[in-house]
């Protein structure tokens, strides 16, 4: 399963990764890890980084707002569901 956020972002929740669950429910236990992870970005806890190097996109991550990261890159942009940071 992968969603897509925007035209930058996209991340991917995959069954094969839960191979300590039988094939239903490692599509299963995938979904709500998908679900979880849209609705903490619709709550803003998550934060996307578009990390941009001479005006050109380089690369996109994101990561919770409680966990300690990097301080962003001067052209750096931070978003959250809500607007940029």
């Amino acid at each position: 399963m992968t969603v897509c956020i925007g035209e930058y972002f996209h991340c991917h929740f995959s069954a094969f990764l839960q191979d300590n669950y039988p094939s239903d429910e490692a599509n299963r236990e995938a979904a709500e890890q998908a679900v979880e992870f849209v609705s903490d970005f619709l709550a803003d806890k998550i934060i996307l980084r578009l990390n941009i190097e001479n005006g050109a996109l380089r690369m996109s991550q994101t990561y919770y707002r409680d966990m300690e990261e990097k301080a962003p890159a001067s052209e750096d942009r931070e978003y959250v569901w809500s607007g940029r940071l």
